[in-house]
């Protein structure tokens, strides 16, 4: 590391003389401690705390206004504006030793278990539910800006979890095994210049993150215009006018009867064409593929019961594939470009559209027969080719945005790895 990047990120290297010893967690300093989070929070009643369970916050006594009830999206998403869940006044009240106040940390404990973050500043009022923890720290040992990034950035602290989490269905933490975690515990001076470095990479972050969403806005505002026949590209002026798509797609009810293929996939909202291993952590589908839909390079499948949440692809990745026989399979007729038809299944008019095709007694699903009832603006090839050409254009800008902050949280990763253990030492 070159020496004016050492002195500016307040780096220096630990030489060989320095003293280490060994801990639960591995070699650490011997000027820091090794303390489980039971020694690090308040003393005080409710510093470590679990929303409540079962008859305490039963789905009956919701409401549609009042005080709100945060939940593991809110931590995961990092968003406190999100969810929907309300509870009266008079039953806010009864439960108040779950508030949570701006600076307080809290857990997901379920699903996503460990995922943390702190209550920002501006919330509504409201109380956590059965799937939260809340942490309170004495800030004289540890401080929560540090907790925040040692707790969820350092792969000791990840095994620890894993190794501490039970369950059968859903894995899960609990506030007794939470307070077993073991964690690295430098110098409060130390911790504030670690902090320091740590949140000049969160806030390089954020920029670019702050940058996607303003390109992602921008291209749903162009594809709207676009699509909707509001915008047109230079050199198309001919009439455009709505047409109900069965007549450019065709469904493919084609199996694996052979059973050749044996790449089974499937179809997720936000990665779209997935191998299903990747998807389920092993192989789900039967062992018998003689039934399953075969599904081919620039062919689409959904899923009837998930289309809602925008489990709809179109296949790129492989050239051919194996689906469960639930999907719908389908191609484009002459007429109608795959690229284009994609960029109208991906935009919120077709979204908007969905819940009035939906049919279903026990859970909602969308036939093929009444997706063809859809109409669309299906302008000429050529007009689709150009479209098509600016909108995968503003698509790949933001795919590269996503892939440099991904390099940026790996090369964040690499650094904490060595802040967080005492590996690399800072300047104070």
């Amino acid at each position: 590391m070159k020496s004016s990047i050492t002195n500016r990120t307040f780096i220096k290297k630990s030489s060989l003389n320095d003293k280490y010893f060994m801990t639960e967690i591995g070699l650490i300093p011997n000027d820091w401690k090794c303390l489980s989070i039971g020694k690090i929070i308040k003393k005080e009643k409710n510093s470590i705390k679990i929303g409540p369970f079962g008859s305490s916050l039963k789905k009956e006594i919701l409401t549609k206004s009042g005080y709100k009830v945060y939940g593991q999206e809110n931590v995961i998403f990092n968003n406190f504006k999100l969810g929907d869940r309300f509870i009266s006044e008079s039953k806010f009240n009864e439960l108040s030793s779950n508030e949570l106040k701006t600076g307080d940390i809290v857990l997901s404990m379920m699903g996503t278990i460990g995922k943390v973050t702190t209550v920002p500043k501006g919330i509504k009022r409201g109380i956590m539910d059965s799937h939260l923890l809340r942490l309170q720290l004495d800030e004289n040992i540890m401080m929560p800006e540090f907790f925040i990034q040692s707790f969820w950035g350092y792969s000791s602290t990840l095994r620890q979890i894993k190794r501490l989490s039970v369950g059968g269905i859903m894995e899960g933490l609990s506030s007794s095994t939470i307070k077993q975690i073991n964690l690295a515990v430098p110098p409060i001076y130390e911790q504030k210049k670690i902090i320091e470095i740590l949140s000049i990479w969160d806030k390089f972050i954020d920029l670019k993150a702050s940058i996607i969403e303003e390109k992602l806005e921008y291209k749903l505002c162009l594809m709207k215009k676009i699509l909707n026949g509001d915008m047109r590209l230079p050199g198309f002026e001919n009439e455009l006018k709505k047409e109900k798509i069965k007549f450019y797609i065709k469904e493919s009810k084609e199996r694996n009867i052979k059973g050749i293929e044996t790449v089974v996939l499937s179809v997720t909202n936000k990665q779209g064409f997935i191998l299903q291993k990747d998807q389920f952590d092993r192989v789900v589908a039967s062992k018998d593929l003689s039934n399953y839909k075969i599904v081919r390079k620039n062919q689409f499948a959904y899923n009837p019961s998930r289309i809602n949440v925008g489990s709809i692809d179109l296949l790129k990745s492989f050239d051919v594939g194996l689906l469960s026989p639930m999907y719908v399979v389908f191609e484009c007729l002459d007429r109608l470009l795959p690229g284009y038809l994609y960029q109208f299944l991906k935009s919120s008019s077709f979204m908007n559209i969905i819940p009035n095709l939906l049919q279903g007694s026990v859970r909602d699903s969308l036939s093929f027969d009444a997706l063809k009832t859809i109409e669309l603006i299906i302008p000429s090839v050529e007009e689709q080719t150009s479209i098509v050409e600016v909108l995968e254009l503003a698509d790949k800008e933001i795919e590269l945005l996503k892939k440099e902050i991904e390099m940026i949280k790996l090369q964040k990763k690499g650094l904490m790895q060595l802040l967080l253990t005492g590996v690399v030492r800072v300047n104070y």
